[in-house]
């Protein structure tokens, strides 16, 4: 069970002119996902483009294991006519909600607004790369790439997958063999994560190891914004931005204190120091690797 453990006020940001609150930054330390940044009051999103196919997937992936521990996540694909974002539906209902919270709501209730992914994936934005964008140790990062290649290998196998008829690829990407299954009868190359390239919507995808799969829930037909939020990001290239997740996985508070210059020392209720819990966040190794396994 996740326990919030501290929240600490950061320096204000500057408010936009239609701000009724300014906004304000918090750092919030749990045991199972380290340090978060938190933003109350106004947040600006720019639209980057239009959508017209919105898709739920489930995310399914083995955090240990040894343990049989396994995370489900549902994520939100919007298509465009020319890009597409990946995004968590739980973290996009937070930040609405934070919006219209005051900081003392969130420093009492941190728990209500915990929770999900901060990843979020843009295809051909702009065109020709592929923009991510992630939150962790009270940072926003950017990477930047150029579309990655997938290498298909298409079979005459067919499933059916909410009912449209599926074939099936495989590929090798980044340290990783994956299984997908595509249909033509929605004839859009895309797919969850940064998964595209074939000739059709990608329905479910998994890696040959079992450790993450994909699967399509529901699709509806749309018209909405494709919209990004404004932020102060630190652009870093793709393999330096999953080291320093990993470092930040590894030692949570030490990876925050090094970088932020704040030394975080927790406390016990007679305000002696907690090792107990500092070890609890602190890991020898990690359970599980991300996706790509090519940056180490």
């Amino acid at each position: 069970m996740r326990h919030i453990i501290i929240t600490l006020a950061a320096a204000a940001c500057t408010a936009t002119a239609q701000a009724q609150q300014t906004p304000q930054r918090f750092i919030v330390f749990d045991t199972e996902k380290g340090a978060i940044s938190y933003q109350t009051g106004p947040l600006e999103r720019t639209e980057v483009g239009r959508a017209t196919l919105k898709c739920a997937y489930r995310l399914r992936w083995s955090k240990d294991r040894a343990q049989d521990r396994w995370v489900e996540q549902t994520f939100i694909l919007q298509c465009g006519p020319s890009m597409s974002k990946f995004y968590d539906q739980k973290v996009r209902a937070i930040d609405d909600m934070l919006q219209d919270s005051a900081p003392k709501e969130l420093q009492s209730n941190p728990t209500a607004y915990s929770g999900g992914d901060r990843l979020t994936i843009f295809q051909n934005m702009p065109a020709g790369e592929l923009t991510l964008t992630d939150s962790f140790s009270a940072e926003f990062y950017r990477c930047a790439e150029p579309m990655p290649a997938f290498e298909w290998r298409i079979s005459e196998d067919t499933c059916a997958v909410l009912g449209y008829t599926c074939r099936r690829a495989e590929c090798d990407f980044r340290g990783r063999t994956y299984t997908a299954w595509f249909t033509e009868e929605i004839p859009v190359s895309c797919g969850p994560w940064k998964f595209h390239g074939l000739p059709g919507l990608i329905m479910a995808v998994e890696d040959t190891d079992g450790d993450y799969s994909f699967r399509i829930e529901g699709i509806e037909q749309c018209d909405e914004a494709i919209d990004i939020d404004t932020r102060q990001y630190i652009d870093t290239p793709r393999e330096k931005y999953l080291q320093r997740k990993r470092e930040f996985l590894l030692d949570p508070i030490g990876f925050f204190s090094r970088n932020s210059g704040v030394d975080i020392k927790l406390t016990k209720e007679d305000g002696t120091r907690n090792t107990a819990l500092e070890e609890r966040l602190r890991n020898d190794s990690l359970t599980y690797d991300f996706l790509e396994r090519d940056y180490r």
